[in-house]
């Protein structure tokens, strides 16, 4: 998403910074770690599917920011330097 929303925006300059901030937000919420909380009271990182809030906010984040597909490889990251 991030990498879409970085080079639509070279192309077309259609994002605002409150589109950016809402996307930002939306990824600290939809994490599994921050769902899993709301719905249980407590997470199970063993059950996660598609990643913490703070790896969908990172990735997403960095797409913005760079646009660069290679830098985007998840399987091949440190998550300790989150």
């Amino acid at each position: 998403a991030g990498l879409w929303g970085n080079h639509e925006n070279k192309r077309y300059n259609s994002l605002e910074d409150g589109d950016i901030d809402e996307a930002l937000g939306a990824a600290k919420v939809i994490g599994d770690d921050y769902l899993q909380k709301q719905a249980r009271g407590y997470a199970v990182p063993e059950s996660f599917n598609h990643g913490t809030s703070a790896q969908r906010f990172k990735w997403l984040k960095k797409g913005l920011d760079r646009g660069v597909f290679s830098e985007g490889n998840t399987f091949d990251f440190n998550y300790n330097d989150l």
